[in-house]
């Protein structure tokens, strides 16, 4: 549970990454 817990968490971040380097 954990384990699954915490790729979402990565996903998140990496999107978020994403999207202020399109906004930029």
């Amino acid at each position: 549970k954990d384990l699954t817990r915490g790729r979402w968490r990565y996903l998140e971040e990496k999107e978020i990454i994403q999207l202020k380097h399109l906004m930029k």
